[in-house]
């Protein structure tokens, strides 16, 4: 978890390379609540994008 906290935060798209193995270690995690709510926080994003 250390160091993940601006993967966490920005958009996907702007993700680096570590960045994003961060996420992909986090989603490894079996029942990682840190992704959960990464995944919930793009859900609301994507709902404001499309309204």
């Amino acid at each position: 978890m250390k160091g993940s906290c601006f993967a966490l935060v920005k958009n996907p798209e702007n993700l680096t390379d570590a960045q994003r193995a961060k996420l992909d270690a986090l989603k490894k995690k079996a029942g990682s609540r840190l992704f959960r709510a990464w995944e919930l926080k793009e859900d609301l994003q994507a709902v404001f994008r499309a309204g």
